[in-house]
């Protein structure tokens, strides 16, 4: 599958719930990275590190990725937008930016950077 078209499916199946399609594309070397000053942040390597990582995000915040640019480059795919949602302890609201980098090698995810304005993040958790 072309990464593009992969990279794509895979937010199509998170913005329903389902990350089944992100974790058949996972190798025991995918790697998963994020700032680690957030709670979910840090380095996650394998199918388990990614449901790892899955879990600490969603049970900390309640959020909608809004793609506003999504392209590939190479072997990575760029995706440029938005994280809207809050706070699920407070309520508190988020919209900040983001920007993943999705390297995908032979139809599977070899490694996802994930880059969000942390700052933001971490006055929002308090």
């Amino acid at each position: 599958m072309d990464p593009l078209e992969l990279v794509k499916e895979i937010y199509a199946g998170f913005e329903a719930g389902d990350p089944s399609i992100a974790l058949a594309h996972c190798t025991d070397e995918t790697t998963i990275e994020q700032d680690p000053r957030l709670p979910w942040g840090g380095r996650y390597i394998g199918r388990d590190g990614v449901l790892a990582f899955l879990a600490q995000l969603v049970t900390t915040v309640d959020t909608q990725l809004v793609i506003e640019r999504i392209f590939q480059a190479g072997e990575d795919v760029v995706e440029v937008g938005r994280s809207v949602g809050s706070v699920r302890s407070s309520g508190e609201p988020l919209d900040v930016a983001e920007c993943h980098v999705w390297t995908i090698r032979d139809g599977m995810i070899h490694a996802a950077r994930f880059y969000i304005d942390s700052d933001t993040v971490i006055a929002a958790l308090g």
